[in-house]
């Protein structure tokens, strides 16, 4: 090719759109390193919640025992003594209820580690700090979001692509040539030929085909 002008555009849009599709895979990496950071923070909440109903469990159960003995003294009503076995009943949910959140923090990770059929249940290795900073805490939306970025080299493509599609009105000039052996032996040289010229063509008649890629181009943009 020597001049193809919707060429130059569409070649410009591939590379475009290959750093678009690079930007976002490096977003995507950035969205599950955060994804795996809140899952791992929230494994680390579920074993601190089930320590903290363990040990009201654990109180609970004193708390009932005293009550039964008061009962049984004649100190309680058996309202009193009811209403602290409901209670009791609903600490010991709540505790069911926090065991079930560590295997829903792992069954989260594992989704993550794109370990998708594993039954482990993952334990965290250090204690839950608080790293978070309110101070530092961004007030705006940054602009060199790799996302955003992603969505500038989109457009930036698509633009190229309607002024390929506006080029293709314009006619294309292109080089070919040939060059052919005659010979009994293969590396022999005895008769030989070659042909070189251009070639200038312009396709007149696909211009409502043109025009309608134009006006797709504009509304993908």
């Amino acid at each position: 090719p020597l001049i193809n002008a919707d060429g130059i555009m569409e070649r410009k849009a591939a590379k475009a759109k290959a750093e678009a599709i690079a930007l976002q895979m490096e977003r995507t990496k950035e969205h599950l390193t955060l994804e795996a950071t809140k899952a791992y923070i929230q494994l680390e909440l579920a074993y601190k919640t089930v320590i903290v109903r363990e040990k009201t469990n654990v109180a609970g159960k004193a708390n009932l025992k005293l009550i039964e003995n008061y009962f049984g003294q004649g100190l309680l009503q058996k309202t009193d003594l009811l209403s602290m076995q409901v209670r009791m009943t609903e600490i010991e949910n709540q505790l069911q209820y926090a065991k079930s959140n560590v295997h829903n923090a792992s069954d989260y990770l594992s989704f993550l580690f794109n370990d998708i059929n594993s039954t482990k249940v993952y334990r965290p290795v250090d204690d839950l700090t608080n790293l978070l900073e309110l101070n530092n805490t961004a007030q705006s939306i940054p602009e060199n979001r790799k996302d955003f970025l992603a969505m500038d080299k989109s457009i930036f493509a698509y633009e190229n692509m309607l002024k390929s599609g506006k080029m293709k009105f314009l006619p294309r000039l292109n080089a070919f040539g040939s060059y052919e052996l005659y010979d009994r032996n293969i590396i022999g040289t005895s008769a030989k030929s070659y042909l070189v010229g251009a070639q200038l063509s312009w396709n007149i008649f696909d211009g409502f085909k043109i025009i309608g890629k134009t006006k797709k181009s504009k509304a993908d943009i």
